[in-house]
């Protein structure tokens, strides 16, 4: 028997401590120790396989987090030079921004198409930047998966 279980946080703690563990030792086994902290998410489900009287068993972990996601970030200003200033000053605009509103520490994606990434890899070196590995589904009804 295959159950998908929501795990609920109050403070950073799981509600359902169990599950929670489960759902924690899970991803430690998965993605290495403290890789994955699934407390910082706004809604977890948990892939629970086992039936009643039987030891359950984690198989799968979804997570979703709302993010700020700058879909467009395009400059053509001539040289790269003038390319990094004018970005630089968005960013810094950018940052400023979300500081004012209250996102320090938060997480932000960047898109980058593929063929552009050579000449921001600068950029994000100094951003610290990672990658996200994303792909963009659109939320449709009677979805088949």
């Amino acid at each position: 028997m295959l159950d998908i279980q929501p795990l609920f946080f109050k403070d950073g703690v799981a509600t359902n401590k169990r599950l929670g563990e489960l759902a924690q030792q899970y991803c430690d086994n998965e993605f290495g120790v403290g890789s994955v902290i699934l407390s910082k998410y706004q809604t977890v489900w948990v892939a629970v396989k086992g039936g009643v009287g039987e030891n359950p068993r984690v198989v799968g972990v979804q997570a979703m987090g709302f993010k700020i996601d700058l879909g467009l970030h395009h400059v053509s200003n001539g040289s790269p030079v003038d390319c990094a200033a004018v970005s630089a000053r968005l960013v810094r605009r950018l940052h400023e921004y979300l500081m004012d509103h209250g996102f320090e520490n938060q997480e932000l994606l960047i898109h980058c198409a593929p063929e552009a990434e050579p000449v921001w890899h600068e950029f994000f070196e100094r951003m610290k930047a990672e990658p996200a590995n994303r792909f963009q589904i659109k939320v449709k009804p009677n979805v088949e998966v």
